[in-house]
């Protein structure tokens, strides 16, 4: 699936959630200006996940915090809603 968005940049988090029918039920960008990359997606016991990844955005987008190296690791626990 690509996804284009007016504000986030070229390499960006996509999450989506899916019906047995192949629907989407949702989906949700996670990024900023710049890059971000996910490296891990951990299920959690309310069918939500913890994402492990990485940014070099700073505070734009739907990042809340800026940067504060180049290249920043970036945890966050996404429910079941996105």
């Amino acid at each position: 699936m690509i996804k284009k968005s007016s504000f986030f940049g070229f390499a960006l988090i996509l999450a989506g959630s899916f019906s047995y029918a192949q629907d989407i039920l949702w989906e949700k960008t996670y990024g900023g200006k710049h890059a971000e990359f996910l490296y891990d997606a951990i299920p959690t016991p309310d069918y939500g996940f913890i994402l492990a990844g990485s940014s070099i955005s700073g505070k734009n987008g739907n990042k809340e915090d800026n940067n504060k190296g180049d290249l920043d690791y970036w945890l966050w626990k996404m429910d079941e809603k996105g």
